[in-house]
């Protein structure tokens, strides 16, 4: 019989007397189960227990070496049944080939990174909606495009320009030309000019 575990009075000591009562009670499992075996014929093999749980052999042999209880003879490993089962269930194994146990410390420490990873997307998106940061591949394209629009109304300029242009002097050319430039870039400037190539 275990014996009594006092009551706790903080939050650490509740935790361990938890861990504590935990690990008394598998140990009490397990002394009930190795009581109702009833002798050798109700020990399996590692082969039976294999088939029983559906597992390979060779997840029983590392299960062994994880504390699953057996008993060593001269024809080898013994498992009782109902030992391997309680001892699944308190390490948390499914029993089941491929299948990681729900409470696994390693797929619960994957969900976390999960959900961390959804978060800080979550979030991402949150800002760019409301204007706190840009998408910069969206701004890439944009200036790329604004880039190609503004070489396109360069390279035409003074093929438009030239019918009006002949005859001036320098001086007029100069001075329709500037004009020209600075309402091409006072356009670019308050976003009046259509982009090609963005949606």
């Amino acid at each position: 019989m275990a014996e009594e575990i006092p009551k706790p009075d903080t939050k650490e000591t509740k935790e361990f007397y938890e861990a504590q009562r935990a690990k008394l009670r598998l140990a009490e499992d397990l002394e009930k189960a190795r009581k109702r075996r009833a002798g050798p014929q109700r020990l399996s093999t590692a082969q039976d227990v294999a088939d029983i749980v559906g597992v390979t052999t060779m997840t029983i042999s590392r299960w062994v070496n994880e504390g699953l209880p057996c008993d060593e003879g001269s024809g080898g490993r013994m498992f009782d049944a109902g030992e391997v089962l309680v001892w699944g269930k308190a390490n948390n194994k499914t029993f089941q080939r491929g299948r990681p146990s729900p409470n696994d410390p390693i797929l619960l420490q994957l969900r976390i990174e999960k959900e961390r990873e959804l978060v800080e997307r979550f979030r991402r998106e949150n800002k760019l909606a409301a204007g706190l940061v840009i998408d910069a591949v969206a701004e890439e394209k944009r200036v790329n495009a604004m880039i190609v629009a503004l070489r396109n109304r360069f390279a035409g300029l003074f093929a438009s320009l030239s019918a009006r242009l002949a005859g001036l002097s320098a001086v007029e050319i100069q001075t329709i030309g500037d004009a020209a430039v600075e309402k091409i870039l006072n356009e670019f400037a308050g976003g009046h000019v259509q982009l090609e190539g963005l949606e």
